[in-house]
């Protein structure tokens, strides 16, 4: 930003010396020295400051200034020039229009303003995002409104963990958008903010020339130059930088001193009362701290005014009560403004005011507008809840009803007033805010990602509309069905969660319309021989349970001789038999591999008499998780399969939903049917992605998309 200031300063400097020389001699029109093009766009003398277009080399005095070939700067009489001249007080005889006289040219065409304008904007949030891991994904700055929030919750949604956190790139980078964001002159920006959610810190930033831009030699000068643009004095757009910062610290940061410090160094610095950096404990403080921004940035930004309906004919001194919480008696309401009505002459007021659940703004304003059948209007001025959250809109318009007070105290409901027609006014008074919200989406965050995703979800939401905890939502508002493939676009509400109707041959997974059509079905177990009748999808095939005494061969349940692989357990790790999966499985391997080790590994191995063995890939290795209804297979929501058919399978980044994350660590090994707590690799890679392969972590049941070349545990499959 200061660089800014500093190449303005120059400018200025250059048009003073300029302006300083022209007034100092007359000019020359008979020299034509060398030109270069000046700051308005016309030629100037390359070589002196003078306001003619005389070589440095001439040493005799100049012409009368009039008539030149150059622009002029403050003379005061008409030119008969042909260039564009600036400050001219007297009209010019040239050919275009001048820049800065105070009276019309005499010319034909119009100059051309090589300065943009920026086109008028409406008041409003201007909201931006950035999700970061090994490299940032962005959603560029756009106001955000009630129509167009699904686009920046569905962005949210889109964003995907993986490995490696380029933390500072990202903040750098959110400031810089916001510096580089262009804005209309008329608007009245109010607030610039910059929201950041972390669970770890920077090992990324610096390994590329593309994301240090500097370059900084170390995190520390990196993180100094972030602060810095923070504190800067000049701000953004002239409004000081309000950075917030929150932190979960994730299980791979080791050093709490420099995890707070950097915390600490990505948000404002503390005034007084006012704290901008957090260091949380759970993702319950991480969605309470963003609802408290959320409100705080939406009330800069919008002044709620209330405006109601009372009848004309109330008598002096009628007490009424407007209560706003869909109440059946007026006794009931934790949400009301009450007042007695005042008549004399032809002047009608609200007095004695009392609110309850409200922080009153400015005083009632009566109005001249009336209803139908002559009510009066009456309206109160930024009002607030208790909380200090801004009023929502679609409480206040939906849940509200007129009462009016007996003589013996009690309240009857107004009858006399149709309500549906005349429900109370919401006038938003609106200046901007300039916000980016920054977000982690590592792998470190493990299950905690869905969740924060939701929270920021949140925060969109009450940026819209305002308010923590007011506001009603449905899992189905925007309709999540809307752009599904293969779905009727109708949304159901299942508890906290939603359903989505799927076309014939298509069923609802948790998250998209999934193909019905199977390796089991229609199933082929039930006609071969000695078959229990369960059918499992392995890859593009099936397997099928047998009886006890045979075993499945890859076609027939195939007698084996009288004995068999003993039943995987926590006590039998391999090799051993699983009966619910039909699949065999080998000892865990005494080393850890990376991705391609692991295959190799298995391609090699010779176990329990068999030399068949390979790498599960990831819908066998989930036949291993237990007790995690998201992830466990068969019957788990969580959207990753690998059929071994690329029109059934779903090993995209998109699949990975949060019913992936949907269980609580178990340091136990309870997740898993051999009692570990490790991560295993699949030979499932991810689609989109194919530096990743996918990877369950039984600590947790977790499963995720792991970084080919890092090392993990390995168990093979036949």
């Amino acid at each position: 930003m200061k660089k800014f200031f500093v190449v303005f300063a120059l400018l200025s400097a250059m048009v003073l010396v300029i302006s300083c020389g022209g007034g100092s001699k007359p000019v020359d029109t008979s020299d034509t020295g060398e030109t270069v093009t000046d700051e308005d766009g016309d030629t100037a003398d390359e070589s002196e400051p003078a306001d003619d277009s005389e070589p440095s080399s001439d040493t005799e005095p100049d012409d009368q200034e009039n008539p030149d070939t150059m622009p002029d700067n403050g003379d005061t009489q008409p030119d008969n020039d042909t260039d564009t001249d600036s400050g001219d007080s007297a009209p010019d005889q040239d050919a275009d229009t001048d820049s800065g006289d105070t009276v019309p040219d005499q010319d034909s065409d119009a100059d051309t303003d090589t300065t943009p304008v920026v086109p008028s904007m409406e008041e409003g949030i201007y909201l931006g995002i950035i999700g970061f891991n090994n490299d940032l994904t962005k959603k560029p700055i756009k106001r955000l409104t009630d129509a167009n929030k699904s686009e920046f919750k569905s962005f949210i949604s889109s964003l995907t963990q993986l490995n490696l956190t380029a933390l500072y790139w990202a903040d750098y980078s959110a400031l810089d958008m916001m510096e580089n964001f262009e804005i209309s002159p008329d608007l009245q920006l109010k607030k610039v903010a910059l929201v950041t959610f972390t669970d770890g810190l920077d090992n990324q930033s610096l390994s590329s020339d593309d994301f240090n831009p500097g370059p900084y030699d170390s995190h520390a000068d990196y993180l100094d130059a972030i602060h810095s643009m923070i504190m800067d004095e000049e701000g953004i757009h002239g409004q000081p930088v309000t950075a917030y910062s929150i932190g979960l610290k994730g299980a791979d940061v080791t050093d709490e001193d420099k995890f707070v410090n950097t915390l600490e160094m990505l948000a404002t610095e503390e005034s007084g009362d006012e704290k901008y950096f957090f260091r949380v404990s759970d993702m319950n403080e991480v969605g309470q701290l963003f609802a408290d921004i959320a409100a705080s940035l939406y009330s800069v930004s919008t002044t709620i005014n209330v405006g109601v309906y009372i009848p004309g004919g109330y008598d002096n001194g009628q007490v009424i009560r407007y209560t706003f919480d869909n109440v059946s008696a007026a006794t009931s309401s934790n949400l009301y403004i009450e007042a007695t009505y005042h008549r004399s002459g032809s002047s009608r007021t609200l007095e004695n005011i009392k609110y309850e659940g409200f922080i009153p703004g400015a005083s009632t304003i009566s109005s001249s507008a009336t209803g139908p059948n002559n009510e009066l209007y009456f309206q109160f001025n930024d009002l607030k809840y208790s909380n200090g959250d801004p009023v929502s809109q679609s409480e206040i318009i939906s849940k509200s009803r007129l009462w009016k007070q007996t003589s013996s105290g009690a309240w009857d409901g107004e009858t006399e007033m149709n309500m549906a027609e005349l429900p109370p006014i919401i006038d938003e008074d609106k200046s901007s805010a300039l916000i980016m919200l920054v977000l982690d989406s590592t792998t470190s965050l493990g299950s905690d990602f869905a969740r924060m995703q939701n929270e920021a979800k949140n925060f969109v939401e009450i940026l819209v509309n305002g308010g923590s905890g007011v506001t009603e939502s449905s899992p189905c508002d925007d309709n999540p069905c809307a752009t599904l493939a293969n779905s009727t676009h109708i949304c159901t509400v299942n508890g906290s969660d939603y359903v989505c109707g799927c076309n014939s041959g298509y069923t609802w997974n948790g998250w998209q319309c999934a193909s019905t059509a199977t390796p089991c079905n229609p199933n082929p177990c039930t006609s071969i021989s000695y078959s229990t009748g369960v059918c499992t999808v392995s890859g593009s095939s099936y397997i099928c349970g047998c009886q006890s005494g045979y075993n499945w061969n890859g076609s027939v349940c195939q007698s084996n001789g009288g004995s068999s692989l003993p039943e995987c357990s926590t006590s039998n790790t391999g090799p051993c038999y699983d009966s619910t999966s039909h699949l065999t499985w080998s000892k865990k391997a005494a080393s850890s591999y990376d991705w391609s080790g692991a295959g190799t590994y298995c391609d090699g191995l010779s176990e329990g008499g068999y030399s068949d063995w390979r790498l599960p890939n990831i819908s066998e290795l989930r036949t291993l998780i237990q007790n995690c209804s998201g992830t466990q297979m068969p019957g788990g929501s969580c959207g990753v399969i690998d059929t071994g058919n690329s029109s059934t399978s779903c090993l995209s980044s998109s699949c990975q939903g949060e019913d992936c994350y949907s269980c609580s660590a178990d340091s136990s090994g309870g997740h898993s049917k051999f009692g570990e707590t490790g991560g295993f690799w699949s030979s499932s890679t991810l689609s989109d992605n194919t530096d990743y392969a996918w990877y369950v972590v039984f600590y947790t049941g977790n499963v995720y998309g792991y970084n080919k070349s890092y090392n993990g545990s390995v168990r093979c499959v036949r």
